[in-house]
């Protein structure tokens, strides 16, 4: 079993370094230390868009483009994902400029103990159920997990310019559905604007390597389509500074299911909570050195297992003072994939079949997942 310190974090460097560089740049004053060489190329540039493409992290760039391809060319630094590197941990840490041990966004699912199930941040579904727990627009994890976003952020701080973010219709209505819509919508706002921020978040290639693998043909024409967009966009406006990242990558995965090993499986008292490649285990009392010991015989070298002490320790989920929800929401164990494996429970998802198993995830610990190229545009 790999042991915890294969598992090194660069708190100089990431996502939320990133957010604490626009932060500074428009006035606010940012809750971690910016990382220098963004602040260096924001120098003098009052339009600033960022273009954040779900799961376009650096590899899935070096696997589908070539090397002189134009997002490849302007690739200008990499930095890392917050841990987890999945959607709601990375995207939420960039919009709060906090880390997840911070805001309390920890993983597609968490546990809530208000509600007793595990909560699905961006659906506010039960996620093994399925079933909604409130409608929609009362979200669970903004009512209990709420911050000022970078945007209030920068109005706070004094930013009187445009502020602006493009979502897609299905997570915001009025909003756009398609890429050529999204240019119109952004056009829009840089028309007249002399100073300006904007956040526009696409959720390609995840959708599609999630369904058909990473190196699919299907997310081939989506990055290829991603690049065509980015390059009309940057000639359309020479005087804003484009930046493009990803909130993580992806990995085709292998799964494995818990509850082919009932003996492990019977110490858990609620179900296994988190992500594939980042699952936390709550374990029943004084069961504790038993289920560590099998977990250790049935999954050597997959996954590092980590106590909750030890992932507060090596600071896991990143630095800064624990948000209320979030101890709750970290079982006895938690086990980080190392390897293309990902862990289920089969008893946990009553109905689902294995043919509807992702073909590729994201949230473990391998560069692939990690890794984010920030592109420069304008500069």
């Amino acid at each position: 079993m790999a042991e915890s310190s294969c598992l090194t974090f660069d708190f100089s460097n990431n996502i939320v370094s990133f957010s604490s560089s626009l932060l500074a740049h428009f006035g606010a004053a940012p809750k971690h230390p910016t990382m220098p060489m963004i602040d260096e190329v924001l120098k003098g540039h009052r339009k600033v868009v960022v273009l954040l493409f779900d799961g376009l992290g650096q590899h899935m760039i070096e696997k589908h483009l070539k090397e002189y391809s134009y997002l490849r060319s302007h690739l200008f630094h990499t930095m890392e994902a917050v841990f987890p590197p999945t959607t709601v941990a990375s995207t939420n840490a960039f919009l709060s400029g906090l880390y997840p041990i911070e805001n309390g966004w920890l993983a597609w699912d968490q546990w809530v103990e208000r509600y007793g199930c595990n909560v699905e941040g961006f659906t506010n579904r039960d996620h093994n159920s399925g079933k909604e727990i409130l409608p929609h627009k009362d979200n669970i994890l903004e009512r209990l997990a709420p911050y000022a976003s970078i945007f209030e952020q920068m109005r706070d701080g004094g930013f009187q310019g445009e502020l602006f973010r493009v979502f897609p219709s299905r997570i915001l209505p009025k909003m756009p559905s398609t890429l050529k819509d999204y240019r119109k919508r952004i056009d829009e706002h840089l028309k007249d604007a002399t100073d300006a921020f904007g956040y526009v978040y696409w959720t390609e290639p995840d959708s599609s390597m999630h369904e058909f693998g990473v190196t699919s043909k299907k997310v081939h024409r989506e990055i290829l389509k991603i690049q065509r967009f980015v390059k009309g966009l940057v000639k359309a406006h020479p005087d804003t500074l484009f930046l493009t990242i990803a909130d993580h990558g992806l990995v085709d995965i292998i799964s494995e299911d818990l509850c082919d090993h009932p003996d492990l499986y019977s110490f858990l008292y609620r179900p296994v909570s988190m992500e594939g490649r980042v699952s936390t285990f709550f374990v029943k009392e004084g069961k504790q050195e038993e289920f560590a010991s099998l977990f250790h015989r049935y999954y050597q070298d997959h996954y590092v297992l980590l106590t909750k002490e030890e992932a507060k320790n090596i600071h896991l989920f990143g630095l800064g003072e624990e948000h209320p929800i979030f101890d709750e929401a970290i079982g006895d164990f938690v086990s980080v994939s190392i390897t293309p494996y990902a862990l289920y429970a089969s008893k946990d998802y009553p109905g689902v079949a294995e043919e509807d198993l992702l073909k590729a995830a994201h949230a473990g610990y391998t560069k692939d997942e990690m890794e984010i190229g920030i592109g420069v545009y304008n500069r």
